[in-house]
């Protein structure tokens, strides 16, 4: 024990001043040769890439783009440094997202589920980037990475309240649209979906035009009015938050996922309709007489005629200001179709008086026949446009013989 307390005593005592100098000159050493192994090295141009990590892309998204970081300033072991200098001058540095860097900034998560992880020094020491040897001194602050939570929504499709109950110029009664869809599933940001229950709903921008630039395709007096590829999607209506779309994936109803524009694409909006009909006069069409095959007698020869025209329009074949005919309100300013118009009388299926108890037949010149007439066309692409005409006179022409 004596042994131990004299060797205590003269540590401090025997050659103090030698001692304190060997310190001071290991310290110095140490200090010098640590200096001489560290170094400071600036990277000017940052560009960090952050992403999702695999195992938690079900339940979070990312909702930022990458950033780039100017001036920044790293410290620390001579070789590591330089190296990483050197890597990030010309290579974009990649960040996964996963739980563990989620649950170190639990604190930053706000009530919408969406995290903010600052790039800042302490993001920096993650073993991902830099790491823990390495300390950035200098750094740009304000830029934010922001993870959301995810959240899966059903919702009906509808149409805007613009495409109920609209009348048009063209169509009788109201028109009303139906969508194509009637519904889907949306995913997305839990805080994109600002109520509980959400729609889509679809509108279509100048929605008067879209129908009269449609109105040429519908065939005969009724048909289906379809209007694809204009519609748009009224976010606010459906209670969603446009400025998070380029976030959402909508899936119809026996589909597959779809980003928002190519689901737009796909929409489309239809409507029963039927063609408003007007009544005009035709200024003139010109008569033709359509006898049956081989021609046995000259109708304007052999008969005097009783019909809603006169002999003089009868004999110079044109019918002026006499023919009423009720027509699609479309086709009332469609000169060209007007003008193809041929006023058509049909001797081939007359019939004549003697027909009503089935004794002769026209070919045999009865004492009166009885041509049905009807309206046509020279241009043969014109004649379903043909269908939603209506005389609105007795179509039928009455023709005496004329006596010997």
């Amino acid at each position: 024990m004596s042994w131990f307390g004299g060797f205590f005593m003269g540590l401090f005592t025997r050659h103090l001043v030698t001692k304190i100098l060997a310190l001071l000159l290991s310290i110095g050493l140490f200090g010098f040769v640590q200096a001489s192994l560290t170094a400071t090295q600036e990277i000017t141009r940052l560009v960090l890439v952050p992403s999702i990590a695999e195992e938690i892309r079900d339940k979070y998204v990312l909702l930022s783009r990458p950033f780039v970081v100017n001036g920044l300033t790293i410290r620390g072991e001579q070789s590591k440094v330089e190296g990483l200098a050197r890597l990030y001058r010309s290579t974009d540095q990649r960040l996964p997202i996963d739980q563990r860097i989620l649950r170190d900034y639990e604190r930053n998560r706000s009530d919408t589920g969406v995290f903010e992880i600052p790039i800042d020094a302490k993001l920096f020491r993650d073993e991902v980037l830099f790491g823990k040897d390495v300390t950035v001194e200098r750094i740009e602050a304000g830029k934010v990475i922001q993870v959301a939570e995810i959240a899966t929504k059903p919702a009906r499709v509808e149409v805007a309240a613009a495409l109920q109950g609209l009348t048009h110029a063209d169509y009788e009664g109201k028109l009303t649209f139906v969508p194509n869809m009637t519904a889907a599933e949306i995913r997305g940001p839990k805080h994109a979906f600002l109520k509980d229950t959400v729609r889509i709903v679809i509108n279509v921008q100048k929605i008067g035009d879209r129908i009269s630039a449609a109105a040429n395709p519908i065939v005969g007096e009724t048909g289906t009015l379809a209007i694809e590829g204009l519609c748009e999607i009224d976010w606010k209506q459906g209670d969603i938050s446009s400025d998070l779309q380029e976030y959402l994936r909508i899936t119809p109803e026996g589909g597959s996922p779809l980003p928002v524009t190519e689901f737009r694409q796909r929409l489309a909006v239809s409507c029963v309709v039927t063609k408003r009909q007007e009544t005009i006069t035709l200024p003139e069409i010109p008569i033709q007489i359509r006898y049956p095959m081989p021609q046995t007698f000259d109708l304007l020869e052999h008969y005097v005629m009783f019909t809603p025209w006169s002999d003089k329009e009868m004999s110079e074949g044109w019918v002026r200001n006499q023919l009423k005919v009720r027509l699609p309100a479309a086709l009332r300013s469609d000169e060209a179709f007007l003008k193809s118009l041929v006023l058509v009388l049909d001797v081939a299926t007359a019939r004549d008086q003697t027909d009503l108890v089935g004794a002769r037949g026209p070919k045999e010149l009865g004492e009166r026949l009885y041509v049905p007439f009807y309206l046509d066309v020279r241009d043969r692409a014109r004649a379903e446009d043909l269908r939603s005409l209506h005389l609105e006179d007795e179509p039928e022409a009455q023709f005496n013989k004329k006596k010997p």
